[in-house]
């Protein structure tokens, strides 16, 4: 859920919370229209309700009565902070310096739906950050009731929680306890990942936005685990890549198959539906013996009903990896030339952009030449 601004320059990082931070929030959304008053003002008071309960995680380590395996990995972020900043050349500003100790798995929840015979992500459009395809709410029965009047419209839907998301330079983030006890490698994604998105984010363009930031988060860990991980940390996560790669393989083969049926133009609308739901059972006993092959791995997606909605939302975080991991190894793996060469991307317009990716998931040389100059 990291889709608070929209503009590849972050604003300066504040420490603290205005009175005027607070009345440019409240007037930049208030823009989307009386009708969306509701909606904004969960956005605002859940926001609002984070940045009031942040604690110093220096006064944190320093307290004796701070739980030690929350002081433990407490100290583990300040190492991460550094690690970005000097290493990954993030902005991290204050970012990730304070702590917040919520009563809930997630601090929010994204609804996502699609068409139930397109691949394409109902979108919605919000002032100054353009149109994507999610919704985030602060309570997860909220999304879910959203969920279930889209589900009653004849849309696919899936309602996914959130860990953490990125304000984009609005305020300071903080760490939560939603994702505090996560192993070392998981914690260092997420935060290299939420950090990514203060370097860029493009208005409208979901699938670019999450893309860029996972392709960051998977070379961050990586060099991190290379510089600081121990063998054991290094083998786990290399499996757990492989068992991504995997994942992405089932994605890839189960969209080309729906592609293939919802562009079938000598079928009826019936014939589809119910050829659809053949091609999804199919694919989630797939996804269910590909687990089981995983030891001392488990998921609840092969138990949960699989549809457009959440192979979409499996896209949008992936779908333009591979264009972005050429972009990489075509700049050197040099990341400031690779943050360049993505704006650069970025401020193509959106067909020219798209082109362009997908040149560069294809192998070719000239867009990654194009845009791999020094920054």
């Amino acid at each position: 859920m990291s889709h608070q601004s929209v503009t590849d320059r972050a604003r300066p990082c504040r420490s603290r919370l205005g009175a005027r931070n607070i009345l440019l929030m409240f007037v930049l959304l208030c823009l989307g229209g009386c009708s969306e008053i509701a909606y904004y003002g969960q956005a605002v008071h859940g926001e609002l309700s984070l940045l009031s309960a942040r604690e110093p995680i220096p006064k944190l380590l320093q307290n004796p009565s701070t739980p030690a395996p929350l002081r433990r990995n407490l100290a583990g972020i300040q190492q991460l902070r550094r690690f970005a900043r000097d290493q990954l050349d993030l902005p991290v500003g204050d970012n990730y310096s304070t702590y917040v100790a919520l009563d809930r798995p997630y601090v929010a929840w994204n609804v996502v739906a699609s068409q139930p015979l397109a691949l394409k992500a109902y979108t919605w459009c919000y002032p100054v950050i353009g149109c994507h395809g999610y919704r985030g709410f602060f309570h997860q029965a909220d999304a879910q009731a959203l969920a279930n009047q889209l589900r009653a419209k004849g849309l696919d839907t899936w309602v996914g929680g959130v860990p953490a998301y990125s304000t984009l330079g609005w305020f300071d983030d903080p760490v939560l306890s939603t994702f505090w006890d996560y192993p070392e490698t998981a914690r260092a994604g997420l935060v290299f990942h939420e950090l990514a998105h203060r370097v860029l984010f493009v208005k409208g363009d979901t699938t670019f936005n999450e893309s860029f930031a996972t392709t960051v988060q998977e070379e961050g860990v990586r060099r991190w685990l290379e510089q600081r991980g121990t063998p054991a940390q290094r083998q786990a996560w290399l499996s757990g890549q492989q068992r991504q790669a995997q994942i992405d393989q089932w994605q890839k083969e189960t969209v080309r198959q729906l592609q293939k049926l919802y562009g079938d133009a000598s079928l009826d609308y019936h014939e589809k539906r119910r050829r659809k739901a053949h091609i999804l059972l199919e694919a989630q006993t797939r996804l269910r013996a590909l687990i089981t092959r995983w030891p001392g791995v488990s998921s609840d997606w092969p138990n949960t009903p699989l549809n457009n909605a959440k192979l979409m939302a499996l896209q949008q975080y992936t779908g333009d990896v591979p264009a972005f991991r050429a972009l990489l190894t075509h700049c050197n793996g040099q990341l400031p030339a690779f943050y360049n060469a993505a704006r650069q991307l970025a401020e193509r317009a959106p067909k020219a952009r798209r082109g362009a990716l997908q040149q560069l998931q294809q192998g070719a040389a000239e867009p990654a030449g194009t845009f791999c100059g020094q920054p």
